[in-house]
Formats: C-alpha cells, sequence, structure tokens
C-alpha cells in the first residue's frame, strides 16, 4: 500500500507543476493574411534529456500538400506541435511567409491541420 500511496504522491505532484503553471502572453501582433509558405530550421525540442526532435528543418510552399510519416515516437507529433505554436523549440526556428511565428498575433490566427492538408491562415 505504501508503494501505491508514493506513485499518487508524485503524480500528483507533476499534475499540480502543470497546473500552476502560468499561462504565457504571447507577443505577436501581426495580423496580416498568410500566403501559406512555411521554413522549420534547425528546430530542436527536448524533453528532459532526451530530443524530440533533433535539428529538423523543411521547406513546404504554399498551395502544397506534404505527408509527414515515420515511426511510433518518432517526433511527428512534436512537429506539429511546433508548427501551431503550441510547442516553443529549445533551438532553431518556424516561419510562415518568412516571419517568426512567434510575430502573427494568435488571436487573428487560425492553423488548421489535416491528414491530408495544412493550411494556415490569419485574417485582420
Amino acid at each position: 500500500m505504501s508503494n501505491v500511496i508514493a506513485q499518487a504522491q508524485a503524480s500528483y505532484g507533476r499534475v499540480r507543476a502543470v497546473l500552476d503553471t502560468p499561462e504565457p502572453k504571447p507577443d505577436g501582433v501581426l495580423k496580416e493574411t498568410l500566403h501559406g509558405d512555411i521554413a522549420v530550421n534547425g528546430v530542436t525540442v527536448m524533453y528532459g534529456e532526451k530530443p524530440a526532435l533533433k535539428d529538423v528543418s523543411l521547406a513546404v510552399r504554399a498551395g502544397t500538400r506534404t505527408a509527414i510519416v515515420g515511426p511510433t515516437a518518432a517526433g511527428k507529433t512534436q512537429l506539429l506541435y511546433v508548427l501551431t505554436g503550441l510547442v516553443q523549440p529549445n533551438a532553431g526556428s518556424v516561419e510562415y511567409d518568412g516571419r517568426s511565428i512567434n510575430e502573427y498575433d494568435p488571436e487573428s490566427c487560425t492553423i488548421r491541420s489535416g491528414s491530408f492538408s495544412r493550411t494556415a491562415s490569419c485574417s485582420t
């Protein structure tokens, strides 16, 4: 029983740390319509000491379709999170139409993801 209690306390500590994390303040102010070009340059995402993405670079031209495939735990979901701004990379940059994703106002931007296509748009 003491093992169960210790595991529950550890789990509670992790959940509490997430709940107590302050809400990030967005700093982007651009409210422009996106053309849709995406550039990922040297992106690395770390979880503790383990890299989920390591020095990933890619370019996707507007109007094209791109599939990201790979085995389980290859980093596909983390790449999607970085592309949508849900996760900030430890290194590297994500750009839409030559500007950092962080420059765009998140309230005016809608970034949609799908199995077969990815579109991004901002409206004024």
